[in-house]
């Protein structure tokens, strides 16, 4: 079975879930209505209970997890901090800070850099050291 293959796609493919669940919540997100609306996925709001509780976690996890295992692959520790970084940041907003005020600019923060950090991992990837 060859995992290191499929990582990019498992990666993108969790990055876009993860959008799709945070634009599909706009009553917890309101910064992304109207981008949400704009994309035509306002019919999304139906499942916002669905999004936020099940298929927000389960697609960070699905990114963190890819990119812990690309990580210990390629050994690079600023590369691996970053791609790391903002799915665990997504979940400690979801389950930890919640609550508080600063918890949707750090979610913004940490939703902006998730797909920022797929993309310099499309435009330059990393090298396998030996």
């Amino acid at each position: 079975m060859k995992i290191a293959g499929s990582k990019g796609k498992l990666d993108k493919i969790g990055t876009l879930g993860v959008w799709v669940a945070a634009l599909s919540c706009p009553a917890c997100f309101p910064a992304l209505i109207s981008l949400g609306s704009v994309m035509g996925l306002g019919f999304l709001s139906v499942f916002e209970g669905i999004a936020i509780t099940y298929l927000l976690p389960f697609f960070s996890l699905v990114v963190l997890i890819t990119n812990l295992y690309s990580w210990f692959t390629h050994k690079d520790n600023l590369r691996g901090v970053l791609n790391t970084l903002s799915p665990i940041i997504i979940l400690l907003v979801l389950y930890a800070f919640w609550e508080y005020s600063f918890s949707r600019q750090v979610f913004y923060g940490a939703l902006f850099l998730m797909p920022l950090v797929a993309i310099i991992d499309v435009i330059k990837p990393i090298a396998k050291r030996c």
